[in-house]
C-alpha cells in the first residue's frame, strides 16, 4: 500500500470514480460530476489531495482546501471528501493531517458520516482530533 499526493491525470480520473461510487452509496442526491471533477482538480492543484494505491490501483482518497476561517482568525485545512474502497482510509487521515502541518495551517477539519464505521471516530481521536459539532439534515420532497 502506498499513500501519496495525487497528481493531475490518471489520479484525477480515479478520484472522480471514487466520488461517483461514494455518491451512489451514501448521497441523498446524485452528484454533479462536473462540479466534483473541478473540485478534485482544484484540490490537486491548489489544495490537498492524497491517494492510497495498491498494485497500481487507486483505492482511496482524501481531498481538502486551505482557506481562511470565515469568522475566526485562523487558516483551515478543510476536508471535502474522504473515501476508500479498502481499509486504507485509516492511513489517509494521518497523511492529510501531516500535510496540513507541513502547510502551516492553524486548524484541520474533517467529517465522517453516521454510516461510517465506529473505527473512523476512534481514528480521528487517535490522530488528535476532537468532535466539535454535529450536522443534521432533512431531505424535503421525494
Amino acid at each position: 500500500m502506498v499513500i501519496r499526493k495525487a497528481v493531475l491525470g490518471p489520479d484525477t480520473h480515479a478520484l472522480d470514480k471514487l466520488a461517483w461510487k461514494f455518491g451512489k452509496e451514501y448521497s441523498m442526491f446524485p452528484i454533479k460530476e462536473w462540479v466534483v471533477h473541478d473540485m478534485i482538480v482544484n484540490c490537486i492543484s491548489n489544495g490537498v489531495a492524497i491517494v492510497s494505491e495498491r498494485g497500481g490501483v487507486i483505492t482511496g482518497g482524501i481531498i481538502g482546501v486551505v482557506t481562511e476561517h470565515p469568522w475566526l482568525h485562523c487558516t483551515v485545512l478543510q476536508e471535502l471528501g474522504w473515501y476508500a474502497t479498502d481499509k486504507s482510509g485509516g492511513m489517509l487521515l494521518p497523511a492529510f493531517i501531516n500535510e496540513g502541518k507541513r502547510l502551516g495551517v492553524d486548524l484541520i477539519t474533517a467529517s465522517t458520516l453516521t454510516a461510517s464505521p465506529t473505527q473512523a471516530a476512534a481514528l480521528m481521536q487517535r490522530c488528535g482530533m476532537e468532535p466539535q459539532e454535529q450536522v443534521w439534515t432533512m431531505k424535503l420532497g421525494d
